[in-house]
């Protein structure tokens, strides 16, 4: 049977916690839609249904191109959660 992706958009902001999902599921793919202009710093994506913490599914330099695709494919069994940094790129997360 095909699954069908969603996807939460992430916006380059300033520091913020973004819940992508907050049940249980799997953490797809990342896209980084706008370069961030950080530096030294990462967005991280937490197993995690309300809050950015606990176990990291994937970390995205803060100033990683436009462009750059992280195929991540990992399951998420709390939910999925994103620690925006400031001057951190744009995202978007596909999950399901």
């Amino acid at each position: 049977m095909p699954y069908l992706d969603q996807y939460k958009l992430v916006p380059a902001t300033t520091a913020a916690t973004v819940v992508v999902k907050g049940s249980a599921g799997r953490l797809r793919q990342v896209s980084v839609t706008t370069t961030g202009t950080g530096s030294a710093t990462f967005v991280n994506l937490y197993n995690n249904a309300t809050a950015g913490s606990g176990d990291v599914l994937l970390s995205v330099p803060s100033n990683a191109a436009a462009g750059t695709i992280y195929a991540v494919q990992l399951p998420a069994d709390l939910g999925i959660t994103v620690l925006q940094v400031t001057n951190g790129p744009a995202l978007t997360v596909s999950y399901d």
